[in-house]
């Protein structure tokens, strides 16, 4: 139980969590089914895979360790594309689901080693130039420093090519951007993977969600592993009453190692008033 004076509000909030499965969950890779004049294809590792035939980069590697991974662009188009390529780390989003599509604004304090920082496009590779019918090979070199602990690091390399947008929605008058993406998940496995994670509740704010007011209960995966089928059931009563008033359940989450999330319980249509809460 955690008692957190806000404003004029002073909450206290007892979560629940059921099910903290150490599980590679099945959006692992987030690539999106080829779309458009361009596709992007993993290449499997020379050598070898933990998960040989895993459709993300599936890597073990000691600390100091350095490997490269490659993979193809294709073009199926008849004019010469450019599409920039990027190492993201992962990280949990506001749906409570591991992120690989983009940076996250902040990471979790816990979070010392990001695969951003160990994961280098090579420098010709960044804006790859890929001819008319024809694919190139990109590379991505990762090297771990000496003092990285034993767990998961988690992340992504993403592929967008330049100067996508929808020329329809622009003679409508309504700029839409239809741009297609892919993400290659990275999973490194330092040594071994930490046998079980670990959740805390770190604080207890009000804000707004998708418009909506909630209660924000901010918990944080501390451990270099991935969690799958966190199921989440919180309740909030005023203080010494056992009559729920508002109340949220969620399964199926899955946090990013070294990551947290800020999980709502939402008011409805109701206004935050002053009081004591749990």
């Amino acid at each position: 139980m955690l008692n957190k004076k806000i404003k004029y509000i002073s909450i206290a909030l007892m979560l629940a969590t059921v099910a903290l499965v150490q599980v590679m969950t099945g959006n692992m890779t987030t690539q999106a089914a080829p779309q458009g004049d361009y596709s992007v294809q993993k290449i499997a590792p020379a050598g070898g895979e933990i998960k040989e035939d895993a459709s993300y980069y599936d890597l073990k590697m000691a600390p100091g360790e350095t490997k490269t991974i490659e993979a193809k662009i294709y073009n199926k188009g008849s004019e010469e594309i450019s599409v920039k390529n990027l190492v993201f780390a992962a990280f949990t989003n506001a749906n409570g689901q591991i992120d690989y599509t983009k940076q996250a604004d902040d990471y979790d304090k816990s979070l010392k080693i990001k695969m951003s920082d160990i994961a280098k496009v090579k420098s010709s590779d960044v804006d790859a130039k890929v001819p008319p019918a024809g694919e190139v090979t990109v590379s991505v070199d990762i090297t771990l420093p000496q003092d990285v602990e034993p767990g998961v690091i988690l992340g992504s390399w993403h592929f967008e090519k330049d100067g996508q947008v929808d020329d329809k929605g622009k003679k409508e008058g309504v700029t839409i951007n239809s741009k297609y993406a892919y993400a290659l998940a990275i999973k490194i496995t330092v040594d071994k993977e930490v046998e079980k994670p670990n959740l805390n509740l770190l604080g207890i704010s009000i804000g707004v969600v998708n418009y909506k007011k909630a209660f924000l209960a901010e918990l944080q995966n501390d451990v270099a592993v991935i969690t799958g089928k966190v199921t989440i059931d919180a309740k909030v009563t005023a203080k010494g009453k056992f009559d729920t008033l508002y109340e949220n359940k969620l399964e199926s989450l899955t946090f990013a190692p070294n990551s947290n999330y800020k999980f709502p319980v939402f008011l409805g249509t109701d206004q935050f008033k002053p009081g004591e809460y749990t």
